[in-house]
């Protein structure tokens, strides 16, 4: 596997920052057009969800022997 650079990583956090951020305001939106409270952690399940999976593709979770 390819070896992430110093340069990728930053991006990625930057870029997972920004999704967090984006999803914590879409789930206000949701929450505020339904009146469900719940329905505010959806979008940042979303974000951890897709997260892990590109963490496990690249290499930064490794795989149990």
């Amino acid at each position: 596997m390819k070896v992430s650079s110093r340069r990728n990583r930053v991006f990625a956090v930057l870029g997972l920052l920004l999704a967090g951020a984006l999803a914590g305001v879409a789930g206000s939106f949701l929450e505020e057009a339904t009146g469900q409270f719940w329905l505010r952690y959806l979008p940042m399940v979303v974000v951890v969800v897709v997260a892990v999976i590109a963490m496990f593709r690249a290499g930064l979770i490794p795989p149990k022997k």
